[in-house]
């Protein structure tokens, strides 16, 4: 065998004992064991940026006996990999005689499942013993299982307390625990305040919405004798509450000394304070006091702000009167083009007096171009509810053929509507017409007359049941300011005749 030869001998040798002493470690060591997953608590610890707790190193404990000597020892184990069994006991019993860091390995141990049973409530009982030993990170992880739950009952005073313990020690991750529990009970007591006044409010809408439907029964007269002194009563209770209909409602009364003695300046107060809730209607009424210096001082611009609020959220009234406002220059400067716009507003909404309006505006050519078509529509549209000044037009416009083909028979009919409301000047012209119709043609006319006016009483009835005057739909004070059929007025509107449209 030469030197060569003796050198692989040699070598083979060297590496097979190695190889055999490692193969001897290699199988003393826990074979297809997984690492248990972390629990919430190592997680939560993990975002403080810690470390996961490893096991305990051997040389902690150092109770058992050094191994024995070796030229290439195995590389330490991975920080998941729990202590041998042996280990563990060794661990238990430190931990019993009062070591605060077997302690908390064993409460890491139980909380992880590390060669034992995994049990949170031990593990809070030994994280407590070493905690009550000052080991700050024992006092974070035991704050962290009293805040969730894990083990214990959840106790957010208790787990306040450990974590500022863990701060004082120094511990960041309890620093931050602490400010986010300390941020978290100040939000909740937030929430819990506005909650408790929250209930207040709705215990106290809910009262006054019963006041208000209490008395509107007693308005109505719905399942109890109709009383208005019993309506002002629940209405004055839901009112007080800041009840919005009930503030509007008992205005009314004020006004009409229903079941109250007639009074403008409580109208007033309680008109102003549904009209400062945003009620439309409210507003207008308000706007009629002040221009007519009821229960407040006479003031024309106050009229138009609360007159103009009510139009724009769309009160048919308020838009009607603000047309007229506009028309007259009253409060403001004079605009055709504003009072045509507010008329149509209202007109759009089947208001009468608006739609009688616009056909005015509409042959005059005031605020838009003369259009005699859509004057006979506005017109037909207000006569046919009734409106004798939009008859009396319509009744000018057949006998002229203006817009529409002329005719003495549809002249005669409209000319008898605003006739039979008192309208001298509308009964001569039927009167003249009737002179060249013949008997059957005024007999017809008679008929067609009489389906009319049972149809416009109908109507009528039905927009004036019982209790109407105090419904869900408020009423309103009155239909207009009756601006137009003032003389000071009179200069602005050429005289009326039978050749001449009327209007405003």
């Amino acid at each position: 065998m030469n030197l060569f030869d003796k050198k692989f001998v040699i070598g083979f040798a060297t590496f097979a004992m190695l190889f055999i002493a490692s193969g001897i470690w290699w199988f003393h060591q826990p074979v297809g064991r997984k690492a248990p997953s972390a629990s919430p608590v190592a997680q939560a610890t993990s975002k403080t940026n810690r470390a996961a707790i490893p096991a305990p190193p051997a040389e902690t404990v150092a109770l058992a006996s050094n191994p024995p000597a070796n030229t290439n020892p195995p590389p330490a184990p991975a920080t998941n990999v729990p202590p041998k069994a042996a280990t563990i006991l060794e661990v238990k019993s430190a931990a019993e005689k009062g070591n605060s860091e077997a302690q908390f390995k064993l409460a890491v141990s139980y909380l992880e499942g590390l060669e034992v049973l995994q049990d949170q409530s031990a593990a809070a009982g030994w994280f407590q013993k070493a905690a009550m030993q000052e080991h700050p990170e024992a006092q974070f992880r035991l704050g962290l299982m009293l805040e969730k739950g894990m083990g214990v009952a959840t106790n957010l005073d208790e787990a306040m307390k450990w974590f500022q313990k863990a701060a004082q020690n120094g511990h960041l991750g309890a620093q931050n625990a602490l400010a986010s529990l300390q941020q978290q009970r100040r939000n909740a007591a937030d929430h819990t305040a506005e909650a408790a006044e929250k209930a207040r409010r709705e215990a106290e809408e809910l009262r006054s919405k019963d006041y208000y439907r209490l008395g509107m029964r007693y308005a109505r007269g719905e399942g109890v004798t109709r009383d208005f002194s019993q309506a002002a009563k629940y209405f004055r209770q839901a009112a007080e509450d800041g009840n919005v209909d009930a503030q509007f409602n008992l205005g009314l009364l004020y006004v009409s000394g229903r079941g109250v003695n007639e009074d403008f300046e409580e109208a007033a107060k309680w008109f102003r304070l549904a009209a400062d809730q945003g009620m439309a209607d409210a507003q207008f009424n308000l706007a009629i006091l002040h221009i007519t210096g009821r229960g407040v001082k006479s003031d024309v611009q106050e009229a138009v702000k609360w007159a103009r609020l009510a139009a724009e959220k769309g009160q048919v009234d308020a838009q009607y009167n603000l047309g007229i406002l506009f028309t007259v220059g009253q409060g403001l400067p004079r605009d055709d083009a504003e009072a045509s716009k507010w008329f149509k507003k209202a007109a759009e909404q089947g208001h009468p007096g608006a739609q009688s309006n616009l056909g005015v505006f509409y042959v005059r050519g005031m605020g838009t171009e003369t259009n005699y078509t859509e004057a006979h529509k506005w017109f037909k549209k207000a006569a046919e509810q009734g409106n004798p000044v939009a008859a009396f037009n319509l009744g000018i416009m057949y006998g002229k053929g203006q817009g529409v083909v002329k005719s003495p028979a549809e002249s005669f009919f409209w000319s008898s509507i605003a006739a039979d409301q008192g309208d001298p000047e509308a009964a001569n012209n039927r009167d003249q017409i009737a002179l060249e119709m013949s008997p059957k043609e005024i007999s017809d006319n008679i008929k067609r007359l009489t389906a009319f006016y049972s149809k416009l009483e109908a109507n009528l009835v039905r927009n004036a049941l019982p209790g109407a005057s105090l419904t869900n739909s408020p009423e309103t004070l009155l239909n207009s300011f009756e601006i137009s059929r003032r003389s000071d007025s009179a200069k602005d509107t050429p005289p009326a005749g039978k050749n001449k449209v009327r209007g405003p």
